[in-house]
Protein backbone atom coordinates (compact mmCIF):
# COMPACT_ATOMS: atom_id res chain seq x y z
CA UNK A 1 0.00 0.00 0.00
CA UNK A 2 1.51 3.81 -0.75
CA UNK A 3 0.12 6.92 0.68
CA UNK A 4 0.37 9.92 -1.42
CA UNK A 5 0.23 13.29 0.39
CA UNK A 6 1.96 15.42 -2.79
CA UNK A 7 -1.43 16.19 -4.01
CA UNK A 8 -4.86 15.53 -3.09
CA UNK A 9 -4.70 12.42 -0.45
CA UNK A 10 -5.25 8.92 -1.90
CA UNK A 11 -4.40 5.36 -0.74
CA UNK A 12 -2.71 2.97 -3.76
CA UNK A 13 -3.12 -0.62 -3.46
CA UNK A 14 -2.18 -3.13 -6.15
CA UNK A 15 -1.53 0.11 -8.27
CA UNK A 16 -5.28 1.72 -8.23
CA UNK A 17 -6.59 4.19 -5.65
CA UNK A 18 -8.82 2.74 -2.88
CA UNK A 19 -11.40 4.84 -1.81
CA UNK A 20 -10.65 6.97 1.48
CA UNK A 21 -13.78 8.84 2.74
CA UNK A 22 -14.88 11.82 2.80
CA UNK A 23 -12.94 15.44 3.85
CA UNK A 24 -12.24 14.56 7.50
CA UNK A 25 -11.08 11.25 6.98
CA UNK A 26 -8.35 12.12 3.91
CA UNK A 27 -7.22 15.21 6.48
CA UNK A 28 -7.05 13.14 9.78
CA UNK A 29 -5.16 10.39 7.27
CA UNK A 30 -2.99 12.97 5.91
CA UNK A 31 -1.54 14.00 9.54
CA UNK A 32 -1.33 10.89 10.62
CA UNK A 33 0.98 9.94 7.79
CA UNK A 34 2.76 13.15 8.15
CA UNK A 35 3.08 13.04 11.57
CA UNK A 36 4.30 9.31 12.29
CA UNK A 37 3.60 9.42 16.02
CA UNK A 38 0.42 9.03 17.65
CA UNK A 39 -1.93 12.20 17.24
CA UNK A 40 -4.40 13.16 20.19
CA UNK A 41 -7.71 12.89 19.58
CA UNK A 42 -7.67 16.96 20.57
CA UNK A 43 -5.38 17.88 18.11
CA UNK A 44 -7.21 16.04 15.39
CA UNK A 45 -10.75 17.44 17.01
CA UNK A 46 -8.42 20.83 16.71
CA UNK A 47 -7.51 20.35 12.56
CA UNK A 48 -10.94 19.74 11.20
CA UNK A 49 -13.28 21.65 13.57
CA UNK A 50 -11.11 24.71 14.80
CA UNK A 51 -12.52 26.43 17.66
CA UNK A 52 -16.02 25.93 16.94
CA UNK A 53 -16.29 22.05 17.23
CA UNK A 54 -19.79 20.44 17.57
CA UNK A 55 -20.85 18.44 20.63
CA UNK A 56 -19.98 14.98 19.11
CA UNK A 57 -16.88 16.02 17.92
CA UNK A 58 -14.81 13.07 19.30
CA UNK A 59 -17.56 10.72 18.72
CA UNK A 60 -16.65 11.55 14.68
CA UNK A 61 -13.03 11.49 15.18
CA UNK A 62 -13.71 7.74 16.48
CA UNK A 63 -16.21 7.08 13.42
CA UNK A 64 -13.40 8.36 10.81
CA UNK A 65 -10.88 6.06 12.14
CA UNK A 66 -13.56 3.27 11.80
CA UNK A 67 -13.92 4.34 8.22
CA UNK A 68 -10.01 4.40 7.63
CA UNK A 69 -9.52 0.91 9.66
CA UNK A 70 -11.25 -0.26 6.80
CA UNK A 71 -9.07 1.45 4.07
CA UNK A 72 -5.65 0.64 5.88
CA UNK A 73 -6.51 -2.31 8.73
CA UNK A 74 -4.83 -3.19 11.91
CA UNK A 75 -1.47 -0.42 10.86
CA UNK A 76 -4.26 2.23 12.37
CA UNK A 77 -4.36 1.59 16.29
CA UNK A 78 -5.45 3.58 19.18
CA UNK A 79 -3.29 4.58 21.49
CA UNK A 80 -3.93 6.91 24.31
CA UNK A 81 -4.43 9.86 24.25
CA UNK A 82 -5.04 9.43 20.29
CA UNK A 83 -4.18 7.35 17.21
CA UNK A 84 -1.10 5.83 15.41
CA UNK A 85 -0.59 4.52 11.77
CA UNK A 86 1.95 2.44 11.70
CA UNK A 87 3.32 2.73 7.86
CA UNK A 88 7.33 2.73 6.73
CA UNK A 89 8.22 6.45 5.84
CA UNK A 90 8.93 4.94 2.29
CA UNK A 91 5.41 4.09 1.49
CA UNK A 92 4.38 7.43 2.24
CA UNK A 93 5.36 10.02 -0.72
CA UNK A 94 5.61 13.04 1.22
CA UNK A 95 9.10 11.42 3.24
CA UNK A 96 10.26 9.82 -0.21
CA UNK A 97 10.15 13.47 -1.05
CA UNK A 98 11.80 14.86 1.83
CA UNK A 99 14.43 12.29 2.01
CA UNK A 100 15.63 12.86 -1.90
CA UNK A 101 15.68 16.57 -1.47
CA UNK A 102 17.87 15.72 1.32
CA UNK A 103 20.50 14.02 -0.55
CA UNK A 104 20.70 16.27 -3.47
CA UNK A 105 21.07 18.86 -0.83
CA UNK A 106 24.14 16.89 0.92
CA UNK A 107 25.41 15.37 -2.48
CA UNK A 108 24.98 19.33 -3.47
CA UNK A 109 27.12 20.46 -0.31
CA UNK A 110 29.94 17.63 -1.31
CA UNK A 111 30.10 18.97 -4.54
CA UNK A 112 29.65 22.21 -4.16
CA UNK A 113 27.49 22.78 -7.13
CA UNK A 114 23.18 22.64 -6.80
CA UNK A 115 22.43 18.85 -7.78
CA UNK A 116 18.67 17.92 -8.42
CA UNK A 117 16.85 15.27 -6.46
CA UNK A 118 16.63 12.58 -8.52
CA UNK A 119 13.01 10.72 -8.59
CA UNK A 120 11.44 13.43 -6.41
CA UNK A 121 9.95 15.33 -9.48
CA UNK A 122 7.69 12.30 -10.72
CA UNK A 123 6.65 11.92 -7.03
CA UNK A 124 5.07 15.43 -6.68
CA UNK A 125 1.59 16.24 -7.98
CA UNK A 126 0.29 19.84 -8.23
CA UNK A 127 -2.40 20.49 -5.69
CA UNK A 128 -0.61 19.27 -2.60
CA UNK A 129 -1.10 22.97 -1.01
CA UNK A 130 -4.43 23.57 -2.64
CA UNK A 131 -5.68 20.95 -1.40
CA UNK A 132 -4.57 21.49 2.11
CA UNK A 133 -4.49 24.68 2.40
CA UNK A 134 -8.22 24.63 4.10
CA UNK A 135 -6.35 22.98 7.03
CA UNK A 136 -3.76 25.22 8.53
CA UNK A 137 -2.17 23.45 11.10
CA UNK A 138 -1.24 20.25 8.34
CA UNK A 139 1.59 21.79 5.99
CA UNK A 140 4.17 23.30 8.40
CA UNK A 141 3.37 21.24 11.34
CA UNK A 142 2.46 18.19 9.88
CA UNK A 143 5.17 17.23 7.97
CA UNK A 144 8.03 19.74 9.07
CA UNK A 145 7.79 22.15 6.12
CA UNK A 146 9.40 25.45 7.10
CA UNK A 147 6.50 28.20 5.88
CA UNK A 148 7.21 29.17 2.85
CA UNK A 149 9.08 26.29 1.56
CA UNK A 150 6.60 24.08 -0.22
CA UNK A 151 7.56 23.73 -3.70
CA UNK A 152 5.03 25.41 -6.01
CA UNK A 153 4.37 24.17 -9.32
CA UNK A 154 4.50 25.73 -12.66
CA UNK A 155 2.14 25.33 -15.81
CA UNK A 156 4.18 22.36 -16.58
CA UNK A 157 3.79 21.03 -13.17
CA UNK A 158 6.85 20.84 -12.09
CA UNK A 159 8.16 21.50 -8.40
CA UNK A 160 10.23 24.95 -8.34
CA UNK A 161 11.60 26.35 -5.43
CA UNK A 162 9.44 28.87 -3.48
CA UNK A 163 12.50 31.30 -3.35
CA UNK A 164 14.53 31.00 -6.40
CA UNK A 165 11.83 29.73 -8.62
CA UNK A 166 13.89 27.30 -9.98
CA UNK A 167 13.05 23.81 -10.53
CA UNK A 168 14.02 21.35 -7.87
Amino acid sequence: MEFRLLGPVEVIRDGDPVAIGGRRERTMLALLLAEGRIVPVERLIDLVWGDAPPATARRQVHTCMSVLRTVVGEALQARDPGYLLRVAPERVDVHVFDTLVTQARQASSRAGTATRPRGSVRRWRCGGVRHWAAWPGLPGSACGWRSGSWPRCTSASTPTSPRTGTMI
